[in-house]
């Protein structure tokens, strides 16, 4: 039975604090039982996600949210020059025997 171990790289990361921040977060690493590193990690793990979800949520008001809806539901009609790259495109498209589609390009 072989034993495999899966090796991860690793990254360094470094930063320079004012001495009372350094204590702080050495008293708090002790205090939850982690070492200074696995504290460090840890909150910037979740710091890091926390931002990230923020990033990819789209908070809007009430009324915000009404007009984003009244936009999708009731699109603007299509413009001439969109009919005509509707045909177009329905033109230079065909759906093959395995039922894919293709797409002729022209120069």
């Amino acid at each position: 039975m072989t034993n495999t171990q899966v090796v991860q790289e690793r990254g360094r990361l470094t930063a320079r604090v004012p001495l009372n921040v350094q204590e702080l977060i050495e008293q708090a690493a002790s205090t939850s039982g982690a070492t200074v590193s696995q504290f460090i990690t840890q909150a910037a793990i979740e710091a890091a996600n926390r931002t990230l979800a923020n990033e990819r949520v789209l908070q809007l008001t009430t009324e915000s949210a009404a007009l984003l809806q009244k936009i999708l539901l009731t699109p603007s009609p299509p413009t001439k020059r969109l009919i005509e790259s509707m045909a177009e495109y329905k033109e230079r498209t065909a759906i093959n025997a395995n039922g894919n589609t293709t797409f002729e390009l022209k120069p």
